[in-house]
């Protein structure tokens, strides 16, 4: 099973039919049916808190189920050392315009050697990382 890292901004495509990369997130995840998407745990909250805000409390619990019983998706837990490394990232590029959640997961490209990600945000490029689907 090829692993592949996820961010809220496919969560999110993936379940608002009204959002403008819907179709491609919806095209790239029925055309990888074998990948385990990866996400942090920071990512799964930001991506809960904005789907809630937008769709409710009784839908986002509902994905959010999906998402923690899918075989699909694997959601990791930063321990203390995960934070700190994060943290010292985030220091170290306070010039780039990064978010926590997204410095989450490039932590997480390096701690696992995984250097695709699910994205429709171009600041993983700038992290090295190869953003899936492309333009």
């Amino acid at each position: 099973m090829k692993r592949l890292l996820i961010d809220t901004s496919a969560l999110y495509a993936l379940n608002d039919a009204d959002d403008r990369s819907h179709s491609a997130a919806t095209a790239f995840w029925k055309a990888n049916p074998d990948a385990l998407f990866v996400m942090s745990s920071p990512i799964f909250g930001e991506f809960l808190t904005l789907a809630k805000k937008r769709f409710g409390g009784r839908a986002v619990v509902k994905a959010g189920e999906f998402i923690r019983q899918s075989p699909r998706f694997e959601v990791v837990h930063l321990d203390e050392n995960d934070e700190e490394a994060v943290w010292e990232i985030f220091h170290r590029y306070a010039d780039k315009d990064w978010s926590w959640f997204d410095v989450t997961l490039f932590h997480l490209a390096r701690k696992l050697g995984v250097w695709e990600v699910f994205a429709f945000d171009d600041h993983f490029r700038q992290m090295g990382l190869s953003v899936l689907p492309g333009p």
